[in-house]
């Protein structure tokens, strides 16, 4: 599983900010932050790769990555038609969303997912609120579905 670096993939698996861009930057100043390691992505992750998947993880929250740095890294590292999950959170889900929608707007081409403790808690609810946005919601453990999603 590789980080962001310079080249495109066909599966990108976003570990959301929940910060607020200002709070983002008053970290940044003080150049320092701690978080940790979205586990649950992680796992998904090893697995697609397990099944021949090419894919990067962003963690936009270690990165202290504002929603506008975390649209053009997305935009410019999926591949064409390529797949793009978030981890949801209570507390992400609304920004995610808002995210979610932009990106929509500047490349549809991407097929966007959810997972983790948002869905998997309220998934009629969030599929009736986000089914506009993202083309699947994947409830508990992610490992075991997410291949067969993405075929």
């Amino acid at each position: 599983m590789k980080r962001i670096k310079t080249m495109k993939t066909e599966v990108l698996l976003v570990a959301a900010n929940s910060l607020s861009d200002r709070s983002t930057e008053s970290i940044k100043q003080k150049k320092h932050a701690h978080a940790l390691p979205p586990l649950g992505t992680l796992y998904v992750a090893t697995y697609l790769e397990k099944f021949g998947w090419n894919v990067c993880i962003l963690d936009a929250s270690k990165d202290l990555l504002s929603e506008d740095e975390t649209i053009n890294t997305i935009i410019n590292k999926v591949d064409d038609n390529g797949f793009l999950g978030w981890t949801t959170w209570i507390i992400t889900i609304e920004k995610i969303a808002k995210i979610a929608r932009k990106i929509s707007s500047l490349r549809p081409d991407i097929k966007q997912f959810i997972g983790g403790p948002h869905i998997s808690a309220v998934p009629i609810k969030t599929m009736q609120k986000y089914g506009n946005i993202f083309k699947y919601g994947v409830v508990g453990e992610g490992e075991l579905v997410t291949d067969i999603l993405l075929k």
